[in-house]
């Protein structure tokens, strides 16, 4: 009986385990001064393990700007400015970021709802960290954008993804037979 209730309390950790996604951290150091979108969604998806999507007009990696002495996707400082990330297979829960602005405004959305924006005043080249972000509902897309005047980058992208459903189940079946097991010896 105590042999069972052991494998019962190890299968549920396993579980509870499976069901938790860990963050995913994405830093662009390892990117070239000046890579564009195909090698920074080639970087990303191999981090990630799935399929990605990296879309911007004057996208590029930029080390020792804003975001100091570290790779950070930026934009050029000509219009338009914006660019989107997109978890195409498995989607996020959440997320954070390091941002950074010259000048105008900085805003995030994940899937078209805003989730982020800082506006300028009288200050270009400013900064931040916006802290964990949790989505209501899994997400796709981040889309990152300015007003309209200056260059906005981004650097040390942490994405929560949803678990895996695979894991999940086999953490519900092993529950399931550890279960069925202790019934049967009870």
């Amino acid at each position: 009986m105590k042999k069972t209730l052991t494998v019962l309390a190890v299968l549920t950790i396993c579980m509870v385990g499976a069901a938790q996604a860990d963050l995913v951290m994405f830093d662009f150091d390892t990117l070239s001064q000046d890579d564009g979108a195909a090698v920074i969604e080639a970087y990303m998806e191999g981090i990630y393990g799935s399929d990605i999507t990296v879309v911007g007009p004057t996208l590029y990696v930029n080390k020792g700007g804003n975001l100091g002495p570290d790779a950070a996707i930026v934009t050029a400082n000509v219009s338009p400015r914006w660019f989107s990330i997109s978890f195409n297979d498995v989607r996020i829960t959440s997320a954070s970021f390091d941002w950074a602005i010259y000048v105008d405004a900085f805003h995030a959305y994940a899937d078209g709802v805003e989730i982020f924006s800082h506006t300028v005043v009288n200050a270009p080249g400013t900064w931040g960290n916006t802290g964990l972000i949790v989505f209501p509902s899994p997400v796709t897309t981040l889309l990152f954008t300015d007003s309209s005047n200056g260059a906005i980058g981004i650097d040390n992208l942490e994405v929560t993804p949803v678990p895996v459903p695979g894991a999940i189940l086999l953490g519900i079946l092993g529950l399931g037979a550890a279960g069925f097991k202790l019934r049967k010896f009870a």
